[in-house]
């Protein structure tokens, strides 16, 4: 309390992590987190703490409109496959599905049936430790594909992806990819070579990112 009181005094918020519940409920009980001591946060973990301060760092930079603006699947296949008409053709192969927030939208070793093309909103993904640790890899929003690695390889997830505000995402399957290479061979090929090309431009940036760090 005379921590949370000083910080207060100076305008500064206190973070506090890494909390059992035992411990979460005996401040909770002494109204630490009451207007009388100003901005007191509690978090679960670290990661969760510094992400919020995270946040609030970004608002100072660009404190409105702080989520980026919508991008359409349209212009997300068109940039996969450099081609405008016909990635409007195969946004017809794709699901529309919305996530509210905390919802699970990838779970970490389950099977890679689908990819996300995200519209609007923001998820995070997550990593599970030993002992039920997460930690949270990065923050990916509109524009971001969610689940092609897995999706190509066909292996378990390797991550959860979580969605952190409502999600607009567009979803598409083995199922619907089968049927794409099946009705329009000549699409599922440029969407595959884009991809592909997409995957290898990602990869010669982290090895060139790997390359600098060890110099």
């Amino acid at each position: 309390q005379k921590l949370a009181h000083f910080a207060r005094v100076r305008s500064v918020a206190m973070i506090l992590t890494g909390f059992n519940e035992s411990s979460q409920q005996t401040f909770l009980r002494s109204g630490l987190q009451s207007g009388d001591f100003g901005h007191v946060m509690m978090f679960a973990d670290l990661d969760r703490g510094i992400e919020w301060c995270e946040d609030q760092l970004l608002a100072t930079i660009q404190p409105e409109g702080r989520e980026s603006a919508n991008y359409s699947v349209n212009e997300q296949l068109a940039q996969v496959i450099q081609d405008k008409k016909l990635a409007v053709k195969l946004a017809k192969h794709l699901e529309r599905t919305e996530f509210e927030p905390d919802a699970v939208m990838i779970s970490q070793d389950s099977p890679s049936e689908e990819m996300y093309f995200i519209e609007s909103g923001q998820a995070t993904v997550d990593l599970k430790g030993d002992n039920d640790t997460h930690i949270r890899l990065k923050t990916i929003g509109p524009g971001a594909i969610a689940g092609e690695i897995a999706f190509y390889l066909g292996g378990p997830r390797t991550a959860s992806v979580i969605a952190r505000t409502k999600v607009i995402a567009w979803q598409f399957t083995q199922t619907q990819l089968r049927k794409l290479e099946a009705e329009a061979p000549e699409l599922a090929v440029a969407f595959h070579k884009g991809m592909a090309s997409m995957l290898a431009g990602r990869l010669s940036s982290t090895n060139r990112l790997v390359q600098f760090l060890m110099n």
